[in-house]
């Protein structure tokens, strides 16, 4: 790799980490007379090193020996831990990402109070000291329906968020709803995978 090219990853990485947002990177490389090729390209670099793609399986001869377990798991670690670093250091310099989780957090308490309520209104019907199967019937499925829609918009907001830091790795940055747009628009993929996190929830639950 040319040197001009591993420095210009270099001082994106660092510059993320110090809380730059990608608009203000990109413009001081501009100004610095970087094509914006390069920069583009550097973004890319950038994110592939936090975000890697599953290594490459490669040929080993039969007389080689396996990999130390050891070291493997202290790797993965590192690698975590890294990954960890530069997602909080993207996080608290693109404040306006906390945005998702706040309206995560405000769907999740709204919900959890929708399902209190009915809870408490129908609590003489659902939980009485001698309740018939049916009743039962009707309290697991409140409490499915209650993981499902939690579930649901945790993962709406997870992959709008997800998106918009790919973005931003990328060197892009677009406005908040069209990151929700396309979150929305992976729905019905998103509703299947919660019902299947909400039929695990219901099977550890009742366990």
């Amino acid at each position: 790799m040319d040197e001009h090219i591993l420095k210009l990853q270099n001082y994106i990485r660092q510059q993320l980490q110090s809380g730059q947002t990608p608009n203000q990177i990109a413009e001081q490389l501009s100004a610095a007379g970087w094509p914006d090729t390069d920069v583009h390209a550097g973004f890319l670099a950038v994110q592939s090193q936090i975000m890697p793609t599953p290594a490459t399986t490669q040929s080993v001869g039969i007389g080689a020996s396996a990999p130390q377990a050891n070291g493997s798991r202290h790797g993965r670690i590192r690698n975590g831990w890294q990954l960890f670093k530069q997602s909080f250091g993207v996080l608290m310099g693109n404040k306006y990402l906390l945005r998702y989780m706040l309206m995560t957090g405000v769907w999740v308490f709204g919900i959890t109070i929708i399902f209190a309520a009915i809870y408490l209104a129908f609590y003489n019907t659902i939980f009485p000291d001698n309740a018939t199967t049916n009743a039962q019937v009707i309290a697991y499925v409140l409490a499915f329906l209650d993981y499902l829609c939690i579930y649901f918009f945790i993962n709406i907001y997870a992959a709008g968020l997800t998106a918009n830091v790919l973005d931003i790795f990328q060197g892009n940055r677009k406005a908040y709803h069209e990151y929700m747009h396309l979150a929305w628009s992976k729905a019905p993929a998103i509703l299947v995978y919660s019902l299947i996190e909400s039929v695990v929830g219901m099977i550890l639950r009742y366990i």
